[in-house]
């Protein structure tokens, strides 16, 4: 199976989804760093897969080059925006193109297992992206010092220099969904609908 792979903001990401390639024998990945290069790659191979960050703007035009010549490509778009990859939204996305989504603090077991089944499963991030509230639980595995309870909608902080840079892209997240909340102190959240 060819695996097209776009460049990743996060060097950490690109590892991961390398390993995995090296790890399983039928696998064969194609690095990319730019556009014309991929559309190069893509272009004299029989790629099945296409996996990239389309918040990355060489990515991004890669991604809508790719569509213009084959928009039922199977793409896996991974990125820690908190968005549906196409433009038009996720209902356009599920019945004009063949996307799957992940956020960045996917398991790479998830991203393995996505791979092998792709035609079988379902975007898990389908209409999540207007509510995410949904998608709560996976944002938070991006701040190491927090964790959240579903049930009593708050958000724990760790009280050191590492819970407060997560306090402060915490808000902005909540801000920026215009999700309601209370500041209880440093170390918790109230989230409210």
């Amino acid at each position: 199976m060819n695996i097209l792979i776009g460049e990743f903001s996060d060097i950490n990401i690109t590892n991961q989804i390398t390993s995995l390639c090296e790890a399983d024998d039928e696998l064969i990945s194609f690095h990319v760093f730019n556009c014309d290069y991929g559309l190069e790659v893509y272009n004299n191979n029989d790629i099945d897969i296409i996996i990239i960050d389309f918040s990355h703007a060489e990515c991004r035009n890669l991604l809508d080059e790719v569509v213009k010549i084959n928009p039922l490509q199977k793409t896996i778009t991974i990125s820690n925006e908190i968005e549906c990859s196409d433009k038009n939204g996720c209902v356009d996305c599920l019945k004009n193109l063949n996307r799957k989504r992940l956020l960045n603090t996917f398991a790479i077991e998830d991203l393995h297992n996505l791979i092998k089944n792709f035609d079988s499963k379902r975007c898990s991030y389908f209409n999540s992206f207007t509510d995410i509230f949904d998608i709560l639980e996976d944002i938070m595995k991006r701040f190491k010092a927090c964790s959240y309870n579903k049930y009593t909608k708050t958000i724990n902080i760790q009280n050191n220099n590492i819970g407060i840079k997560s306090f402060i892209g915490i808000i902005n997240i909540l801000n920026q969904h215009n999700i309601k909340y209370e500041i209880k102190d440093i170390t918790l959240i109230q989230l409210r609908e």
